[in-house]
């Protein structure tokens, strides 16, 4: 039997489920060793919340952090959404994207959600909106300024962060969208990082000279978040199709920060991303830093580093032309 991406073989299964227990393993292990070394409790000048559940079912997978500087506030926020094909990786892999941006005066909720195989597609945006609404519910409380909040995802989270923000800022008939919609609160910026952002169509990638276990990973992640979800019923699952096609409001949209490393093998989604939002008069940019792969913005790399000094100075100029609320 073909191993190809049309017709996986049991062998290709296989890859598809060491490859994604291998790069689990890694990165667990690579955030466990941060989170323990002298850097990480040196000079800590925030409050860190850790395990809050935004449903009230009790689940873990349904569960958020906070991460809030010293003073005041209340404090410009950070939404933030953690990658891993949708099917790995959680808030406490990627814990270093809120400790960069607490440490820079920012509150950051990070959250987990449902993963893939244990369901599909729309149960992760679903949960996405539900944390989001938390969120808004709870700003006063925990001094979150909902005026001044930006959405951050990367990979798979980048795709639930631009879902989101195409929910609050469009009309869309998903039962699932309107709730959160009705928060009222806009993203003041949205920042999608190495972002898979069309599952629908990976036979786009069966051409691409990419090696075979970056393939597996595409093509699990595609067959296992979508499901039997396609068209119009599984649009949202594509943000960057729905973008694409002009449904969405793009006078309103907030300003977007789409960075990708030039190595990536998704780097194409991002490239479009960033086409299709000039083409719509969006506040856009979309660096390709060269050399660099997927979610290289969580390495310690010179591209990293450049990476995150754009992402602030994106951040602060957003911050500085933003109009209060009145």
């Amino acid at each position: 039997m073909s191993d190809s991406i049309e017709s996986p073989s049991s062998w290709v299964r296989f890859r598809q489920w060491f490859g994604g227990a291998a790069i689990k393993s890694v990165l667990t292990g690579l955030a466990y060793c941060a989170r323990v070394s002298p850097h990480y409790w040196k000079n800590r000048n925030f409050s860190l919340e850790k395990g809050l559940f935004y449903t009230s079912d009790g689940d873990p997978q349904r569960s958020l952090d906070i991460y809030t500087p010293e003073g005041e506030g209340p404090f410009p926020t950070v939404f933030f959404v953690h990658g891993g094909g949708f099917r790995i990786c959680s808030k406490d892999t990627h814990w270093m994207m809120a400790h960069t941006l607490v440490r820079r005066g920012y509150a950051v909720v990070s959250i987990n959600y449902r993963l893939v195989p244990h369901v599909r597609f729309p149960v992760p945006p679903m949960d996405v909106c539900d944390a989001f609404m938390w969120t808004v519910e709870q700003a006063e409380a925990r001094r979150f300024d909902m005026s001044r909040v930006f959405l951050m995802g990367e990979s798979a989270g980048a795709n639930l962060v631009t879902m989101l923000a195409l929910c609050l800022f469009s009309d869309r008939s998903e039962p699932w969208t309107q709730k959160v919609r009705e928060t009222g609160v806009r993203p003041i910026g949205l920042i999608p990082q190495c972002g898979m952002l069309e599952v629908s169509n990976v036979e786009r990638y069966k051409d691409l000279n990419i090696p075979t276990w970056m393939a597996d990973r595409i093509v699990r992640v595609a067959s296992d978040y979508l499901g039997n979800a396609h068209g119009e019923e599984g649009a949202l699952a594509s943000p960057l199709c729905v973008i694409e096609n002009g449904h969405f409001s793009p006078d309103d949209f907030p300003p977007v920060f789409a960075p990708v490393g030039g190595t990536d093998p998704i780097l194409e989604d991002t490239i479009r991303l960033g086409e299709a939002l000039k083409r719509h008069g969006v506040d856009s940019q979309a660096p390709v830093y060269e050399g660099a792969g997927h979610a290289f913005h969580a390495m310690g790399t010179s591209a990293a580093i450049q990476c995150w000094r754009d992402t602030l100075t994106f951040m602060n100029r957003v911050l500085e032309e933003a109009k209060p609320l009145p």
